[in-house]
């Protein structure tokens, strides 16, 4: 029967059923996040604060990922767990090879940096030695 309401949930259960990129985009943020609290804390001078603000937003999508993975294991979509479970190899796929291109944090605060730090060494004074200036 076609326009039984059974089928139609089921083709409702198996349209929700799909590989998805949100898991990936979380871990990708919950990732960012940890790698880049040395420099919150050098921009935002967080001290103390650094642990919470690291940790409170890394422990709920930590909390979400496994309500996701048992909330898809329970309804039977094995595709939406098959994202949740490689979101994290995936996203330390993309650090790795991101890493091994020579992208880092210091390269790009350098990138944004740099018309400033050529701007400075512009205007130091020319010598025949080296020319040499600290900066923060």
């Amino acid at each position: 029967m076609h326009g039984s309401p059974d089928h139609k949930a089921d083709t409702s259960a198996q349209g929700a059923d799909k590989f998805s990129l949100s898991h990936l985009l979380w871990a990708c943020v919950a990732i960012l996040l940890f790698l880049s609290a040395a420099d919150l804390d050098r921009v935002f001078h967080l001290y103390r604060l650094l642990a919470p603000v690291v940790f409170i937003p890394a422990l709920a999508v930590l909390v979400c990922w496994i309500a996701a993975l048992m909330q898809n294991a329970v309804l039977k979509r094995w595709r939406r767990l098959t994202s949740a479970l490689a979101a994290p190899f995936a996203v330390y796929a993309l650090f790795a090879m991101a890493d091994a291109a020579g992208v880092d944090a210091a390269r790009i605060r350098l990138e944004i940096g740099r018309h400033y730090y050529l701007d400075q060494i512009a205007k130091l004074e020319p010598s025949d030695g080296l020319r040499l200036k600290l900066f923060d």
